[in-house]
């Protein structure tokens, strides 16, 4: 996967603060959306980066703060509005966010220091998640906790049966 640095990336649809060259966005088909509050917001200072992967939309009033470790967000994941990740938090110790690909996390989550969330996974909406949960998991509450697992799935956006233009196989 090639990156764009936030000097490359346009910055109209982000607003990055901090080490610029340290932010790094996947070139295929990532999107960042700025209505109606605004922006994402990317810190990332010299000694941490922000790394987002191919195919993943990040929605409006989204935060991301790599001061204290650094934040990745994996391919075809998405990250719902007014999200906030904080890799330096009072009371928890620094550490890195991984959000693995084909993830969703909904809208106002908080992801503190030292979080990984597992491939296909979902974190529900106004989680405080902090820890190491595995795939396919689906996290909620405050402190979140998997409350189910998924069944594993392949392909475009995980759809076992999509084909190049969203129709499953035996669709025409």
């Amino acid at each position: 996967m090639s990156y764009a640095t936030a000097g490359v990336v346009d910055l109209r649809a982000i607003r990055a603060f901090g080490a610029l060259s340290n932010i790094m966005v996947g070139k295929n088909d990532t999107n960042f959306y700025r209505r109606p509050w605004g922006a994402p917001l990317l810190v990332a200072t010299n000694a941490h980066t922000i790394m987002i992967g191919d195919h993943t939309f990040i929605h409006h009033s989204t935060q991301m703060h790599a001061t204290g470790g650094s934040i990745h967000v994996g391919q075809q994941s998405i990250v719902s509005w007014r999200v906030a990740m904080l890799t330096k938090a009072n009371g928890f110790n620094d550490g890195d966010i991984v959000i693995e690909e084909q993830c969703w996390v909904s809208a106002s989550a908080v992801l503190l220091p030292g979080t990984r969330i597992g491939r296909g996974s979902v974190v529900g909406a106004g989680s405080i998640v902090h820890g190491i949960f595995p795939p396919w998991s689906v996290i909620a509450g405050h402190p979140a906790e998997v409350k189910a697992t998924l069944t594993p799935f392949q392909g475009p956006h995980g759809h076992p049966l999509a084909g190049p233009h969203g129709q499953g196989e035996n669709e025409g």
